[in-house]
């Protein structure tokens, strides 16, 4: 009789693994990992831990255009948080998964997908390369909050022209008359400023595209020559405006317009909305350049940068279409007007998402859109690398599979896993268990029966406190809807969760689900798959009192092919025949392994008419047949319940020879 081989797996730390990958046995991660983790949590102690179900919250109006909306969070303080929701000229705003309010937005749906923010108190502050800055006020109330432009106390300028030239036609006083060598002007000059010949001037008027008027400031110029040395508004209606914005080093920085890609503007020291870079001094009566005063620097490289974000640690830190730059003061010193310097540390580049802080470690999309990589310190180098942390998981964004939007959360229920969500262009979600300090990386995948299209983390109340929490934007059959992904042992997706003090088989109030036929748990059985009406009621068999109705979804596994250790070297052998899977399972109530339902009743057990007990320990399933299969092992649950997989061991045998 030939003997029995064991080829365990004891953990799945690993997560997803692509295709180049598959015949790795050689890596320790290879015995980490899965071909296949289909809606599941790699968990950072190695199990791997089916993803509880998305909780329907609303079904989002007409207006909402899932593709073109945008999720922004607006945190107040750690107890206050919301969910904006842009969509076309609309923002709703919402909290503990009410609309608290709904306000017209400037934006229109083109171009949402470019809003750049930050925050701080009860203001956020908007950018867009083509609208002026804003700002959205929260006025004291959840249903009371105004947009309006910001009202600069200066912009800063830049001189943009080097042909044309400007003559005053004096060096002081109003109704001065400017005239341009060649067309230049617009009634749109009219309100802005401009420098030459040292001072500078408020354009009162418009004449033609070659003559305006203004008012010379305080400053008189220093003669009537013709120059073309002036220097404009650095962001207009012509020009553009900032990209992005930060807080930091008590300024208020902004990253790149239109017309100036790869500058950085900051403010004046604690005085935010002020781009003066001069201040006039009290003893000489000049002005001059200080530490406090704005600053205005381009980045410099190769090529031009065009910024797409800005992050702030200890350093301040650029990421552009391509490259990823340190910029800093030298030292521990502040940047200023005058002390400023700006270091490539990188060159992937970055695509339209929003870079996201993970734990110290800054999360970006690559330009090619294929890659997700981390911005992070590296000691031995003494320098910053963008390390590559989809290598092993080469498959998840390509061929049409692109990543469209980020979110990240920390300590997941019980299980402390830190979960970064990319929503990718084909409607699923990949999820990567992260933590730096551990060494942890494992990616998975949701998927459902619609698309996800956005996804943010906020903080909400569900009955039991404050928790951080997973929303996303789902497009389905029969509409878009808002949900929540639960921590409850409930595992249907768009699902209602329904109360009654008395047993009854008729219930209504499901109108998410309407002309839909739904998987369902009454009073904790599974029940046969119900019908829903178009008014949103079903009737059930049997008499309940709790009622869990949504779409059922499958979560699935499949192991790496199946080695073993021969003479201590380990050996690839496709003549094998799987006898017998164990598998040590946490709070498990359903699970098959290549088609066999795995036994999890015992002896002993409750009625059969009673919800079946969670199981834990070792379960062995015997995998039929007589011929010599495939190496791997798949692992499915369809059911409605959970399942925590701790390890598997394969019990195989080899043909004669």
């Amino acid at each position: 009789m030939r003997k029995l081989i064991s080829s365990p797996q004891t953990t799945f730390g690993s997560g997803e693994f692509g295709p180049y990958m598959e015949s790795r046995s050689d890596l320790p991660d290879y015995f980490r990992s899965a071909k296949t983790l289909e809606n599941w949590l790699v968990l950072p102690h190695g199990p791997i831990k089916r993803r509880p179900g998305f909780r329907n919250i609303l079904k989002t109006s007409g207006s909402v255009d899932a593709d073109s909306s945008r999720f922004v969070k607006f945190s107040f303080n750690t107890d206050q948080q919301y969910i904006l929701l842009f969509s076309d000229i609309e923002l709703r705003i919402l909290r503990n998964d009410v609309i608290v309010d709904l306000i017209t937005s400037p934006y229109t749906s083109n171009h949402i997908a470019d809003i750049r923010y930050t925050h701080s108190g009860d203001t956020i502050i908007f950018t867009h390369p083509e609208y002026p800055v804003k700002r959205l006020a929260r006025n004291g109330a959840d249903n009371v909050w105004t947009f309006s432009n910001i009202t600069f106390t200066e912009l800063p300028f830049y001189r943009f022209n080097r042909t044309v030239t400007i003559t005053p036609s004096a060096v002081t006083g109003t109704g001065v008359t400017f005239t341009a060598s060649d067309d230049y002007f617009s009634a749109a000059w009219v309100g802005r400023k401009f420098r030459i010949n040292g001072g500078t001037v408020t354009v009162t008027a418009y004449t033609s595209a070659t003559v305006i008027e203004g008012t010379i400031g305080d400053v008189d110029l220093t003669g009537t020559d013709a120059s073309n040395a002036f220097e404009e508004w650095a962001w207009s209606s012509s020009k553009g405006y900032p990209r992005t914005c930060i807080f930091f080093q008590d300024r208020l920085v902004f990253g790149g317009t239109r017309a100036l890609p790869g500058i950085i503007f900051g403010s004046n020291v604690s005085d935010y909305y002020n781009f003066a870079d001069k201040v006039k001094n009290a003893t000489t009566d000049v002005y001059e350049v200080t530490d406090s005063t704005a600053y205005t620097f381009n980045l410099t490289s190769t090529e031009q940068q065009s910024i797409k974000d800005l992050k702030a640690q200890q350093n301040l830190f650029v990421f552009s279409t391509e490259a990823e730059s340190v910029v800093t003061g030298g030292g521990d010193n502040p940047i200023t007007a005058t002390n400023v310097r700006a270091a490539t540390q990188s060159t992937n580049g970055i695509n339209n998402l929003p870079v996201i802080d993970v734990q110290g470690e800054l999360i970006f999309s690559t330009r090619n859109n294929k890659e997700i990589r981390s911005f992070v310190y590296d000691y031995t180098n003494d320098r910053f690398n963008a390390l590559n942390k989809t290598i092993f998981a080469h498959h998840l964004f390509v061929d049409g599979k692109a990543p469209i939007d980020m979110a990240f959360m920390r300590g997941f229920k019980d299980t402390q896993a830190n979960l970064l969500f990319v929503v990718r262009a084909d409607g699923e979600i990949a999820v990567c268990t992260i933590d730096q300090e551990k060494n942890v990386l494992g990616w998975s995948r949701f998927k459902t029966n619609g698309l996800f299209k956005r996804v943010i983390v906020v903080s909400a109340d569900h009955g039991d406190g404050l928790k951080e929490t997973l929303y996303a934007l789902i497009e389905r059959d029969n509409g878009t809807f808002l949900e929540y992904l639960t921590e409850e042992d409930v595992f249907l997706d768009c699902h209602y969760v329904l109360t009654s003090g008395t047993a009854k088989t008729n219930w209504t109030g499901v109108t998410g689900l309407s002309g839909e036929t739904c998987s369902v748990l009454a009073d904790g059985l599974v029940h046969a798959d119900t019908a829903v009406n178009g008014s949103g009621a079903f009737e059930l068999v049997e008499t309940a009192y709790t009622v869990h109705i949504g779409h059922e979804y499958t979560s699935l596994v499949e192991t790496q092919d199946i080695v073993i250790s021969i003479e201590n070297q380990i050996k690839r052998v496709d003549d094998i025949r799987k006898v017998r899977a164990r598998v040590e399972l946490l709070d498990t109530k359903s699970l098959t392994v290549d088609g066999y339902p795995v036994p999890l009743r015992r002896l002993g057990d409750d009625l059969l008419d009673e919800p079946l007990p969670s199981f834990t320990g070792l379960a062995s399933v015997t995998l039929g047949g007589s011929g010599y299969r495939s190496p791997t092992l798949t692992l499915s649950v369809s059911s409605p319940l959970p399942c925590t997989i701790a390890s598997i061991v394969t019990d195989i045998k080899l043909r004669d020879n």
